[in-house]
């Protein structure tokens, strides 16, 4: 039952609206720091599994649909890009046919269960712990090298 998924050939960067999440969410909030212990493990898997939900339902994004270059004259260019409307991920995939109406249902009924503001500060609230463990165990090991 597993759908195999590929890039498009000699496009290796053909996951970009995925990657370019890594970077704006993983690496914006999280950083380049190290998280290697069981308990920081749970928390980052608690911690995306918020931000999932609060940037799938609650996020609007606005995608390139075109660009163009127009010549300005004496080697110059300029590019003018067009975007379609903001919507979120979930409105997205709505808009689509490929989920089934019943688990549109579900993750309609999940968003209405959702309140943003307090999955926000939950969001906020798991970072500070999560990057209190980081400088826990960083303090510990700066010990045991010092003595």
């Amino acid at each position: 039952g597993l759908e195999l998924m590929r890039s498009r050939p000699y496009d290796k960067n053909d996951n970009r609206f995925v990657e370019q999440k890594n970077d704006t969410l993983v690496r914006a909030y999280l950083g380049k720091d190290r998280f290697d212990t069981s308990i920081q493990c749970q928390k980052m898997n608690h911690l995306y599994d918020r931000m999932w939900l609060y940037y799938n339902f609650f996020q609007p994004v606005m995608r390139l649909e075109e660009k163009e270059v127009l010549p300005l004259g004496n080697g110059v260019y300029k590019v003018k890009h067009k975007y379609d409307l903001s919507q979120t991920p979930f409105q997205r995939v709505c808009n689509t046919k490929a989920i089934s109406q019943e688990r549109k249902d579900e993750l309609m009924a999940l968003r209405e269960g959702t309140n943003p503001r307090e999955l926000r500060r939950e969001i906020y609230g798991l970072l500070d712990e999560l990057l209190n463990l980081a400088y826990q165990d960083t303090l510990v090991a700066n010990q045991r090298l010092a003595g």
